[in-house]
């Protein structure tokens, strides 16, 4: 069944269930079509999930512009190209976003040696 004959069908039975009030033959129909409707959005949103990666196999293959695109997106999103220290300010220099990063985590480090520790205790 198509999406829209299925939400035209949905939206006709909820109105008849609000105007006669309440009935079970066609409160039942309403879920049945109600979880069609789902089904079909659920079935839409894997069409297009499948789409997108055709396109990115077709694309993605050879060195277009797309391709690049994509690729350099990726890697501007994945960059850190500023970070807060402890004190609250802000570094942007890679040897300084790296002294940050190592005291942060040579501090959990710490912190979990010392707990471990306690715990042996």
């Amino acid at each position: 069944m198509d999406k829209k004959l299925v939400e035209i069908k949905l939206q006709e039975l909820n109105q008849a269930l609000i105007t006669n009030g309440f009935d079970k033959f066609k409160s039942e129909q309403a879920n049945k079509h109600h979880q069609e409707w789902e089904r079909l959005c659920k079935q839409e949103e894997i069409f297009w999930i499948q789409k997108s990666r055709v396109q990115w196999l077709k694309e993605g293959e050879r060195n277009t512009k797309f391709f690049h695109r994509s690729t350099m997106a990726n890697r501007a999103h994945n960059r850190i190209s500023s970070i807060l220290n402890e004190n609250g300010e802000l570094q942007t220099s890679h040897k300084d976003i790296q002294t940050v990063l190592v005291q942060y985590f040579r501090g959990i480090t710490e912190e979990n040696n010392l707990n471990r520790e306690q715990c042996i205790k």
